[in-house]
C-alpha cells in the first residue's frame, strides 16, 4: 500500500501484480523461518526444559540460523529491487 501512494504516477498493472507476489512471498518466508525456528527441537516439550539438558540438537539451530539468514538476503533484496523499475520511469 505503501509503494502504490508513493507512485501512483507510474504505476501499472505489472506492479500491482509483482506486489502482490512480493507480498505472498515475505508471508512465505516468515511461515518457513517460524517452522525452522519451531522445528529445531524435538520433541516439542524441550524448549522449555532446562535440566535435565535436552541435548545438542535444542541448543545448535544450524538450520534455523541458515534459513533465517538467506531468507532475511533474499527478502531484503526483493524489497529494494521491487521500486527500481517504478524509479527509473519517473
Amino acid at each position: 500500500m505503501f509503494l502504490r501512494t508513493l507512485t501512483e504516477s507510474v504505476w501499472q498493472r505489472s506492479h500491482q501484480r509483482m506486489l502482490r507476489y512480493l507480498h505472498i512471498f515475505l508471508g512465505a518466508t516468515f511461515i518457513a523461518t517460524v517452522i525452522s525456528d519451531l522445528g529445531a527441537c524435538q520433541p516439542f516439550s524441550h524448549y522449555w526444559q532446562v535440566t535435565p539438558d535436552p541435548g545438542p540438537q535444542c541448543r545448535q539451530g544450524y538450520a534455523h540460523l541458515i534459513t533465517t539468514g538467506v531468507l532475511n538476503i533474499v527478502t531484503n533484496l526483493a524489497i529494494i529491487i521491487f521500486p527500481i523499475p517504478m524509479i527509473l520511469k519517473s
